[in-house]
């Protein structure tokens, strides 16, 4: 139990991090962020964040990355 608890918490953090992150790189990338797309990122999971993470590379607009 304790363990399974330190690794959920663990993986929140690493989750946060993530977020915080691309938070970042997007803002570089494309400007100031419309809240609608903070609160995107705010309900993605470390599955989806790691996923946009790669197509930010690519990306021409925050509508490609359903953003927008």
């Amino acid at each position: 139990m304790r363990e399974e608890g330190r690794l959920k918490g663990l993986e929140k953090g690493i989750e946060q991090g993530t977020r915080r992150t691309l938070l970042r790189l997007l803002e570089a990338r494309f400007g100031p962020l419309p809240e609608r797309a903070v609160k995107a990122l705010k309900r993605m999971r470390n599955g989806a964040l790691e996923a946009l993470s790669l197509r930010i590379l690519e990306a021409d607009s925050l509508d490609e990355l359903g953003l927008g």
